[in-house]
């Protein structure tokens, strides 16, 4: 399998973690129409426009799972990225998931 180079690392880690933080902000904001549509009161919910219980539970699973897959994306940019003649990581990489870590329950 091929390595990144360290410019191209650079880029996509910085690409993806803009992404993953445009989805934590959405994900929050899906979080609080939630919220406040579980707050409408009986007699509110005939006037209620806002988005369906399914679609706002559509958006937020869209977003966890767009979340999920910016995380292993992330994990295998980690574990393609070149390493330095003594083996150490890009320092952009050493905060990202790890690929080769055991999964913990």
């Amino acid at each position: 399998m091929d390595t990144l180079s360290a410019g191209v690392t650079d880029d996509t880690v910085s690409n993806l973690l803009t992404i993953r933080e445009m989805l934590t902000k959405q994900l929050a904001k899906v979080e609080d129409v939630r919220l406040q549509s579980q707050e409408t009161k009986q007699e509110e919910l005939i006037e209620y426009e806002g988005p369906t219980a399914h679609e706002i539970k559509q958006a937020r699973t869209s977003v966890l799972s767009g979340l999920a897959s910016i995380e292993e994306i992330l994990s295998w940019v980690r574990f393609l990225a070149v390493k330095n003649s003594k083996g150490d990581e890009l320092e952009c990489v050493r905060t990202l998931p790890d690929l080769s870590a055991p999964i913990q329950n």
